[in-house]
């Protein structure tokens, strides 16, 4: 006997199933009135906010609610590539208004350098589920303790204190026009307005950079840093040389959007930031032939981080720089460019070179090698001179950059560079700092003005930090819409009961 028709003991689930999509659709496109999880403004806001520098962020509003709050919450996001919304809690009173007072700590357990810029906005839980948010702000790490000044173009901004203004300008003119140049060369076009903050010394850097070591932090050995996840690099004085590098690295991080890519190797990006200090091989052929001579030097197979001994890191850098710079001298500016897109598809070092350069890493090592006089690899090496520890030192590891030898003067700019045309830049009205300030104690917090209702432009050298500014009604702040989830749990639910008739037929 044929088995049983089961058609009409599927169609009560697949009517159902076909209503929970069309609820879906409704759901999705018609337009959604103000329910109790919808946010809803609060009323006659007024914010305020103090920085601490290197350690914390302080914001109070005082707001008018019309309801009983149990929860408050504030919102923050750093501006840079992709960084995510998170939130925390926050202590209230509400006899009346609504006031609350809520903190962004920079120092940990995230550290968030100088000049990072930030949206924030509180967001109110009433006790019968309503939301309530406040508009959004945007504040940035920078303090009212430091006269701050910046100088901008579209392509680069300079946030400075206790540095003259002829030397920050004389570093705009000189890297600024170098940047396109970087950006062709790796094939990058999405390059945002990257933020360099330069401290007036080493000392100062130190004070408001982040802990790396104690012994470190004691010996002053770092310069500057780059933070690609901020479009931010912070240093200790002006040097043109060093924001080329620390620069670099944010250009190189852009290049490495997949997360298939392959790890880069540390020898390809120090090496690439430290040719582009110069754009030739000129410095790195002159230092490393004191290298070649005492047979100082190490397979790249094997320079896969910057190493941990301080009378290695020089050679580290200046190895790299030049074997990179004989790569792009040789088989093209753009190839580490093109090296990068083929890690980015998750080839190995060897792939990738084989690919780009027509050898893998141990062959066109053994053809720089050549270059040198030096044996290929795997040819023992006699070391016939000890390291000198005192040497000079190049920057940077990617957020490490710069090593200090033992003084705390200020690094010059680069006299190599050959001269830039100048940016038509107006000139300052206000008396250029000769010297660096002396370290200056940070106050008591002092309350901001209110929220300005567009953001405010620095594009000339200004006085000046800025102040909280409104931000549109349309950001993307992570929001909840209940009705979609109602409606995805029936969809599934419709296709779970069709999936069981069909199962017990």
């Amino acid at each position: 006997m044929p088995p049983k028709a089961t058609t009409g003991n599927l169609t009560t689930p697949l009517l159902f199933t076909i209503a929970a999509m069309a609820l879906l659709v409704f759901a999705t496109f018609a337009p959604t009135p103000i329910s109790a999880q919808s946010p809803r403004p609060t009323n006659d806001e007024s914010v305020t906010h103090t920085v601490t520098l290197g350690d914390k962020i302080t914001i109070h509003i005082d707001t008018a609610i019309d309801a009983q709050i149990s929860e408050t919450r504030l919102w923050r996001r750093a501006h840079g590539d992709d960084n995510v919304a998170a939130y925390s809690y926050v202590d209230f009173e509400q006899p009346d208004r609504l006031t609350a007072t809520a903190e962004i700590d920079v120092k940990s357990p995230s550290y968030f350098p100088p000049g990072t810029q930030f949206d924030i906005r509180f967001e109110f839980i009433a006790t019968n589920g309503d939301i309530y948010t406040s508009n959004t702000y945007h504040v940035q790490h920078l303090d009212a303790a430091h006269d701050w000044r910046r100088i901008s173009d579209e392509n680069l901004e300079i946030i400075y204190y206790g540095v003259s203004d002829r030397s920050i300008r004389d570093l705009h003119n000189q890297v600024a026009p170098r940047l396109p140049e970087i950006n062709d060369a790796l094939g990058v076009t999405d390059s945002p307005q990257f933020r360099a903050v330069i401290f007036p010394n080493a000392r100062e850097l130190t004070r408001y950079g982040p802990r790396i070591s104690q012994a470190a932090t004691d010996g002053i050995y770092f310069g500057g840093y780059a933070y690609d996840e901020y479009d931010l690099t912070i240093m200790a004085s002006p040097s043109a040389e060093v924001l080329v590098h620390e620069l670099t690295h944010l250009i190189f991080d852009r290049k490495l959007t997949s997360p298939y890519a392959t790890a880069v190797p540390g020898w390809l990006n120090e090496g690439n930031s430290s040719f582009w200090e110069t754009g030739s091989r000129d410095k790195s052929n002159r230092q490393f032939n004191s290298y070649v001579r005492r047979g100082d030097v190490t397979e790249f197979s094997k320079m896969h981080s910057v190493p941990g001994i301080r009378a290695d890191i020089h050679r580290f850098y200046i190895q790299s720089a030049d074997f990179v710079g004989y790569l792009l001298e040789n088989y093209g500016r753009d190839t580490v460019g093109k090296l990068l897109e083929e890690l980015n598809t998750g080839q190995s070092v060897d792939q990738a070179m084989q690919t780009v350069y027509g050898g893998t890493l141990t062959e066109i090592e053994n053809q720089w090698r050549a270059e040198w006089n030096l044996p290929p690899v795997g040819t023992p090496i006699e070391t016939t001179f000890s390291i000198d520890a005192n040497r000079e030192v190049l920057p940077t590891i990617p957020g490490l950059p710069t090593i200090q030898t033992g003084t705390l003067t200020q690094q010059p700019a680069n006299t190599e560079t050959e001269p830039q045309e100048p940016l038509p830049l107006p000139t300052i009205d206000h008396e250029p700092i000769e010297d660096p300030q002396p370290e200056v104690a940070i106050p008591d917090p002092q309350p901001t003005i209110a929220p300005e209702p567009t953001p405010q432009s620095f594009l000339t050298p200004e006085p000046g930090i800025g102040n909280y500014i409104t931000g549109t009604s349309e950001d993307d702040w992570p929001t909840v819409k209940p009705s979609a989830i109602i409606i995805f749990l029936l969809l599934f639910a419709g296709f779970a009961a069709l999936f069981w008739r069909r199962m017990r037929t």
